[in-house]
């Protein structure tokens, strides 16, 4: 090939390149579509539990140092979201003989007492395996105990107290 054609094409070629870049460019438009899962979760929530006294009162002691019969009522409060089942159990007690709550007197004297689960008192509260259970409709969930001591010899007199602890599972 002679030079002078060589030359000519050279200066086509880069022309034809240089010209390329002067041209209107076109965008490609390239649609992606990647699907995304969107998730919420609400938990169940229990958020607190406030237990009143269960207050039997002043019980007056019979001639032979006893007392007759007495019931009271007291209520544990709790809060747990809408549509929460739950269970409830209350422990024994703290001065509880084998699985019958007991109240103690500074002297050291024990008195006898139960609660129950409804104000006929055929059914003690449970105090662990099976549970009472309710639902929850968002407000706060008032759970009745209903307490009873029993006719029953003193060996001595004084205040009784117990604590109880209850546990909420849900």
């Amino acid at each position: 090939m002679e030079r002078s054609h060589a030359l000519a094409c050279l200066v086509t070629a880069f022309s034809m390149v240089a010209g390329w870049g002067a041209m209107p460019t076109t965008a490609l438009a390239v649609n992606l579509m990647v699907p995304t899962q969107v998730v919420a979760r609400v938990g169940a929530t229990c958020s607190s539990m406030v237990a009143g006294v269960l207050d039997f009162g002043t019980l007056p002691a019979t001639p032979a140092l006893g007392v007759s019969r007495t019931d009271a009522t007291g209520t544990v409060v709790i809060t747990c979201s809408n549509a929460v089942a739950f269970s409830v159990v209350a422990n024994t007690g703290t001065y509880a003989s084998g699985s019958q709550r007991r109240m103690q007197a500074a002297s050291g004297v024990y008195m006898e007492y139960d609660i129950y689960t409804s104000s006929a008192r055929t059914t003690s509260y449970p105090s662990s395996g099976a549970t009472q259970s309710y639902t929850s409709d968002g407000s706060p969930s008032t759970v009745t105990a209903y307490g009873r001591v029993r006719s029953q010899f003193l060996t001595g007199f004084g205040a009784f107290q117990d604590v109880l602890t209850w546990t909420v599972t849900y």
